[in-house]
């Protein structure tokens, strides 16, 4: 902040808020995936905002998604106990 030319730069710089388009991420399982995301404003609770990514329809983002899914729902059900009929 000391530099004259940094403050003008900085100053200057216009920055915009991105409501939508598209990100990549690296899944160690999934590999790259591209997601579109959107940004929604939540009217009962101005100031928040809720961000979506869903992947294209038939992509190989999307196929990667529901392969992490199924992957989770089977580890979910293995690693859930059963439940004892016994009260305390």
């Amino acid at each position: 902040m000391r530099s004259e030319e940094f403050r003008t730069r900085r100053a200057a710089h216009n920055v915009r808020r991105h409501c939508a388009g598209t990100k990549f991420f690296h899944h160690p399982i999934a590999g790259t995936l591209e997601l579109n995301y959107q940004v929604l404003g939540l009217e009962e609770d101005p100031g928040h905002t809720l961000t979506v990514y869903p992947a294209t329809p038939g992509s190989p983002s999307e196929e990667a998604l529901q392969l992490l899914a199924t992957w989770r729902r089977r580890k979910s059900s293995r690693a859930t106990p059963a439940r004892s009929s016994s009260s305390p």
